[in-house]
């Protein structure tokens, strides 16, 4: 046969007897090796021990003091063996990640550590080599199991002395501990299979409990980190409140109230014991709560130099309101107010403090693992469980292998495979088609009784490998009887029975599985698509029996690299099923189906992780009554301060800065009582349990995340109880409901004329309309604001029988793209002697007149608040303008 080579493929020649066949080869292959004088570590059996497979599993190295990544390293990876090149004489650590990240961490928790552990170095002491030197771990999970284990119990015990836990890390730590022991006893036994069933559960259990347990540390520091930065406003306000001082001495009450609070965070707050990096969390929250007044007065500097070059170029015509002076003022009133009334204060605090103490010693918010227990339709063949991953997945030899012999009493696994021909169907002769391929074991006629289902021979035995069973269908179309010889895949099988086809599986009945489904292959080729997309699908059709050939389960593993599909395990003694069937969910990531002939049911157990939680029915009830507290307090407040308030109010305070004090007031007693609630709240709970008081199913978690939100809850409740107070004081500076300037006439035709509320002296005439016309000028062009200058410019006006200067423009008004166009006419006009008001007069020109109405009162109230303006504009600035205008006044009457 000729063949061309191109590319590194050789295409055959096509008058070559055989023009189908190519072959693909490569002569030269590349790989980048690090080179380094190094050691190795050889780890073998790795696997994910939760969804038992090798995908997303990644191998870090570290330096074991520095516990960084080490400068030589080198991995190669061939799961489920790792080879590890680490630099001589230097103390290493792996460590094993899952693809699976912690929401509160943002990252991935280890699913395995291997630190050298010991009962005497708990927390390892790294791996030393020599030059050249390779050590292999040769039980590996057993070492992983012990490192992992010593590692995280030190942690968990640590919040323990604190009286810190969660259901879930105990629950997943008495899994772990039980089979750790049971496999060490069964390996000391020399019972190796037992040994290794009980080490793969207990390291699926060490998994989830030092998730759980670095959850539990990851809160901790967080919650520590929050009540850090609220211990500096505590200081900073309950300083002024109780212990007012000036200069030196206000610093050395206000760093004294802070190391205080820290005395108690140091004796009974875990946060200054477990985590090594609290120094470091306080030092970073110093420079942020430092670094906030600092970015303050940059961000002021940056607007007020924004003010400036604003008024260069615009002129006086912005309105300036120091929000943060009037914040610094409403935060001094708040204050003096709360000191003045000192009882009212104090039973204030005393409410709100017992809620918040409350919430934190009697109430708990704890991670727990919810198993599901969901009726499923169907009759058991047989009591037991079924594992297979959901929707339709291969799972690996080593579940398997784990599962037979981790459960109490006597069990009997079957494990279930299955190969479908590379193009669809497999000819035998004749036009014979075999769809699949099923492997199975000799223990399945033990527990689905799919024995019954033969004609005549004999079901598979142990050391069977090169026989199969073919159905009754194709003996008859081949001539074949028992003994007969068959070639799959060029692997030579003997008959050694004929089964019923239709009886196995007719597409409606059959040998069903616990799961509702057929043992038989899945039919791909119905679903439409390869064998690989059929796994999308949760129930899918299945290869009828009289196309599919029965083959002992170790031909089709390891003959045909076909891998497990599903495995039944039934029970002799079911009085231990249900228990195993919940330790079993727990510890591999998929459904378990549970089977009970005794009572004809089928279950399935789904473990999700939830929340529980106790004590909260105590708090509702006191959270209610202390927020009517507060605001009947306010309102009181309000009452009681109306003189106050309109002496605010002619000060020129707006509506909203009077109510930000009450708002503030609110803010100083929640942020007072959470931070000395919390820290009694921690002091009771550690004299309730150094009394023995507390009931052992309560999980305090005064560290837990979930604490923070609830004292934003109780903030949040103090802060709505204020809300009708706050309003109440506003609407004494301003009692209209009206909070937007309307109009109060009406356009007569296309004219519209206003009465503007302004009083001025006759020299301030040509200052006031010189003003208004440099604002008009800036809005020269269209496309922003709400309306455009045409042109600007002096007119004559006759007003009882005096000549009186006017300002007159052309105004187009926003939307623009409407046409909106009309003139406008200022008029002064004489109120008594030297006083002057203005008229403004409109006159539409063009556009809708409804529109032309709707658009003028954002335009009038920019023109009335401009004359407004002008009274906060300082004496030279005024002056400047009346020279200006006079100027321009007096050119426009000479011309």
């Amino acid at each position: 046969m000729g063949f061309y080579a191109f590319g590194g493929i050789s295409i055959p020649d096509p008058s070559s007897p055989s023009p189908k066949e190519f072959y693909i080869y490569q002569e030269h292959a590349h790989k980048w090796l690090s080179v380094f004088e190094c050691s190795t570590i050889v780890l073998l059996n790795l696997i994910n021990p939760v969804t038992m497979t090798f995908g997303g599993m990644t191998v870090e190295v570290l330096n074991f003091l520095s516990h960084g990544q080490p400068l030589w390293w080198s991995i190669d990876a061939f799961f489920p063996e790792v080879m590890v090149y680490v630099e001589p004489n230097i103390p290493s650590e792996i460590i094993l990640r899952g693809p699976q990240k912690s929401l509160l961490a943002g990252f991935s928790y280890p699913i395995g550590i291997l630190t050298n552990a010991s009962s005497e170095s708990p927390e390892g002491e790294g791996f030393i080599l020599r030059p050249g030197q390779t050590l292999i771990i040769t039980n590996t999970p057993a070492q992983i199991v012990k490192d992992t284990y010593l590692l995280y119990s030190i942690r968990l015990n640590n919040t323990r002395k604190y009286f810190v836990s969660n259901q879930r890390a105990e629950g997943f730590d008495e899994l772990a501990s039980q089979f750790k022991t049971r496999a060490e006893f069964a390996f000391s036994q020399k019972l190796y299979n037992i040994s290794y069933s009980n080490t793969m559960a207990a390291w699926s259990y060490i998994t989830a409990a030092y998730s759980a347990t670095m959850d539990l540390i990851v809160e901790l520091v967080n919650t520590t980190a929050f009540l850090f930065i609220l211990l500096i406003p505590f200081a900073l306000l309950g300083e002024r409140l109780i212990l007012p001082k000036a200069g030196v001495r206000r610093l050395i009450v206000i760093i004294t109230m802070i190391v205080l609070c820290l005395l108690v965070f140091e004796f009974f707050h875990p946060g200054f014991n477990v985590s090594t990096n609290i120094p470091i969390m306080i030092i970073g929250s110093l420079v942020v709560v430092f670094t906030i007044p600092v970015m303050w007065y940059i961000f002021s500097e940056a607007r007020s130099t924004a003010a400036e070059l604003t008024k260069m170029i615009v002129g006086k015509h912005i309105i300036e309101v120091s929000r943060s002076s009037a914040t610094s003022m409403a935060f001094s009133v708040g204050i003096q107010n709360m000191r003045r009334r000192r009882f009212r204060t104090i039973l204030t605090l005393i409410s709100i403090t017992v809620i918040v103490l409350a919430i934190v010693a009697f109430t708990s918010v704890s991670n727990i693992t919810v198993l599901h227990h969901v009726e499923a339709p169907g009759s058991p063949l047989y009591s037991g469980l079924l594992v297979r991953k959901k929707p339709w997945a291969p799972i690996p030899e080593q579940l398997s292998i784990s599962l037979r012999g981790r459960f109490k009493g006597e069990v009997i696994t079957a494990m279930r495979t299955w190969v479908y021909p590379p193009l669809e169907n497999l000819l035998l002769g004749q036009g014979v088609v075999v769809q699949a391929i099923l492997g199975l074991t000799p223990q399945e006629a033990e527990i689905t009784m799919v024995g019954d289902i033969l004609l005549k021979g004999r079901w598979f035995e142990e050391g069977d490998l090169t026989h199969c069973i073919i159905p009754q269908k194709i003996a008859n179309q081949l001539g074949l009887d028992l003994g007969s010889i068959i070639e799959i895949y060029g692997v030579k099988l003997t008959i050694i029975g004929i089964f019923n086809g239709s009886k196995l599986w007719n597409g409606k009945i059959g040998y069903i599985d616990l799961d509702e489904e057929a043992i038989t292959p899945m039919d791909y080729v119905a679903i439409g698509g390869e064998s690989g997309a059929a796994t999308a699908v949760t129930k899918v059709p299945h290869i009828v029996g009289d196309f599919v050939i029965l083959v002992p389960y170790n031909l089709a593993l390891h003959g045909f690299n076909a891998l497990p599909y599903s495995l039944s395990i039934a029970f002799n003694d079911i009085e231990h099923l249900r228990e195993e069937a919940q330790a079993l969910s727990l510890s591999i990531g998929t459904d378990i189906y549970v089977g009970n002939v005794m009572s004809s049911t089928v279950s399935i157990y789904r473990p999700t992780i939830g929340v529980m939680l106790s004590g909260t029915e105590i708090v509702y009830i006191p959270l209610i009554i202390a927020s009517f507290t507060l605001l009947n307090v306010m309102l009181s407040a309000v009452h009681e301060r109306i003189r106050e308030i309109g002496i605010f109010s002619s000060l020129g305070l707006a509506p909203a800065h009077v109510g930000t004090m009450f708002l503030i007031e609110s803010i100083l007693y929640a942020l007072i009582s959470s931070v000395i609630g919390y820290l009694l709240g921690i002091l009771v709970i550690n004299l309730i349990y150094t009394s023995r008081l507390m009931p052992l199913t309560f999980y305090p978690n005064y560290t837990s995340t979930v604490i923070i939100l609830a004292i934003f809850a109780c903030m949040a409740s103090v802060l709505l109880s204020t809300l009708y107070p706050a309003r109440k004081a506003a609407l004494l500076v301003t009692p209209s409901l009206e909070r937007r300037w309307t109009p109060s006439t009406k356009p007569q035709g296309d004219d519209w004329l206003f009465s503007l509320p302004f009083v001025c002296e006759r020299r301030e005439l040509s200052g006031i309309l010189a003003y208004l016309r440099e604002y008009l000028d800036i809005h020269s062009t269209t496309g922003s604001g709400s309306f455009a200058c045409e042109g600007s410019f002096y007119d004559k006006m006759d007003v009882e029988g005096r000549v009186i200067p006017a300002l007159k423009a052309k105004i187009w008004l926003a939307p623009f793209e409407l046409g909106i166009r009309q003139t406008m006419v200022l008029t002064p006009v004489l109120r008594k002697e030297s006083e002057y008001t203005f008229v403004l007069s409109l006159h539409r020109e063009t556009g809708y007149r409804d529109t032309w109405i709707n658009a003028n009162v954002y335009f009038v109230d920019n023109i009335r608040k401009q004359i407004l303006l002008w009274r906060t504009i300082t004496p030279s600035d005024r002056a400047n303008y009346i020279e200006r205008g006079l100027k321009e006044i007096n050119q426009f009457l000479r011309e």
